[in-house]
Order: C-alpha cells, then sequence, then structure tokens
C-alpha cells in the first residue's frame, strides 16, 4: 500500500502538536513552545501558511506564549492568524471567530479592553451583514459582546444585546424552547448584578417553568435554589454563573 505524503506529514505534526500540548499542560514551558515553533515551522513549509493546520500551529503557539505572559509575541502571532482566516474563508468563517475569541482573549489578560470590544462589535455587524440578526452564529458573537460589557460594568449595553437575544430566540424557537433558557438566566443574572431582584425573579419564574417541561429533576432543583436566593436575599451578587441553561 502506498503511504500519501501528505496525510503522512499531517499525522506526524499532529502527533508532535498532542506531545507540544501535554508538556504545555504539565507546565513545561520551555520544551512546549520550542516544539510548537518547530511545527509551526515545518507546517508552514509543507502545508502552507493559508492551511488550517498551520493556522492552527500558530494558536497553539500563542497559548503557549500567554500561559507564560509573553503577551506580544501571542498578540502577533494571534492578529496575523484573525486577518488571514478572514481574508481566506471571510469574517463569519467559525475558524475566524476561534481566532477572534483567542485574540480578544489576549488583549483582556493585558488590560486592553477597548481593542477586544471593537474585535466582538466589529465580528457583529460582519455576521448582521452576512448571516442575519436571527442565524445562530450571529447570536452567539452577540452573546460574547454582552458577557464582555457585563464584565466590564457597561450594564446597559449588555442588557440591549442579552434583550435582542432573548427576543430573537421567543420569535424563531417559540416561548417554551430550552433555548430560552439560557437568555433567560443571563439576563436575569445581570439583573441581580445590579441589584434588581425583582426583575430577574420572573425570568428565573420562567426560566424554571421551561426547565420543568423539557429537562430533569436535578436542573429543576437548581433553577428553583436560584429563584428561593433572588426572592429572599434580594441582591445576590454571588449567583451561579451564567450558562447553566445553555
Amino acid at each position: 500500500m502506498t503511504l500519501n505524503p501528505d496525510a503522512e506529514q499531517a499525522r506526524m505534526l499532529r502527533d508532535l502538536s498532542y506531545r507540544a500540548i501535554r508538556l504545555s499542560r504539565q507546565k513545561e514551558y520551555t520544551q512546549a513552545e520550542a516544539l510548537f515553533q518547530q511545527i509551526l515551522v515545518q507546517s508552514q513549509e509543507k502545508l502552507g501558511i493559508d492551511n488550517p493546520n498551520t493556522m492552527q500551529s500558530q494558536l497553539n503557539l500563542a497559548s503557549c506564549y500567554m500561559d507564560q505572559g509573553k503577551f506580544e509575541q501571542a498578540e502577533s502571532l494571534l492578529q496575523d492568524v484573525f486577518d488571514r482566516s478572514k481574508r481566506v474563508w471571510g469574517a463569519t468563517h467559525t475558524f475566524t471567530e476561534r481566532s477572534l475569541r483567542k485574540l480578544a482573549g489576549c488583549f483582556t489578560r493585558q488590560g486592553k479592553y477597548g481593542p477586544a470590544i471593537a474585535l466582538y462589535e466589529q465580528a457583529l455587524n460582519f455576521h448582521r451583514q452576512e448571516l442575519g440578526d436571527e442565524h445562530p452564529q450571529t447570536t452567539h458573537i452577540r452573546c460574547h459582546l454582552a458577557e464582555f460589557y457585563d464584565e466590564l460594568g457597561k450594564y446597559e449595553q449588555a442588557e440591549a444585546l442579552f434583550q435582542q437575544s432573548l427576543a430573537i430566540t421567543r420569535k424563531v424557537y417559540g416561548e417554551d424552547d430550552s433555548r430560552m433558557m439560557a437568555d433567560l438566566n443571563n439576563l436575569a443574572n445581570l439583573y441581580v448584578k445590579q441589584g434588581k431582584a425583582a426583575q430577574a425573579e420572573p425570568l428565573f419564574l420562567q426560566a424554571l417553568t421551561i426547565l420543568e417541561k423539557n429537562s430533569d429533576a436535578n436542573q429543576s432543583f437548581l433553577a428553583t435554589c436560584q429563584i428561593i436566593s433572588v426572592a429572599s436575599t434580594g441582591n445576590r451578587a454571588s449567583m451561579s454563573k451564567r450558562s447553566h441553561f445553555s
């Protein structure tokens, strides 16, 4: 049987990547970084700079840099991957989204919140134009941007986006669809952060009703506990994190 050279090369690079990732998880960063760099050079030579495996090699090396606090090197790699992915596959491609999240995370870890928000705002505009407001990928980007606003204390902007997401999910899937739960929980938790328990409670109650129709008793119990916490304390900043229902 004749082996495909390209397939054999891809397999070898994949095996090296697994080894490098394992080293990185073990905090053997010097060895991991050297191996990630070797993989990237070989990927560029054998597969080309626009190959998805080459771009993934860049993301892996950038993650290793960030783990060591080498944010300038990471940012340079991530910006390059994001720009090329957008050029090769388009602004709404899943790999472009992945590189965007990595780049935004790098900005955030450096305290560069403005550029991170600008990335998500740009991405949301592209998704709206190319896919429409109701497309799942647009919703995904919208929620990421809302969470960013939330983390920065920009509650008014976050609330507007969470409300948009809830309205679109209700319109597309219906009032009792399980996908409503994440949107209800996100908006409710935002209200809780601001001490608006009266506005949060009915959203949790609606989520509980949907849970009882769509899910198991354990999740229903969790939702009940959340509602009791809101109703009894009125302002519980330590409310469980969003995405319990996602």
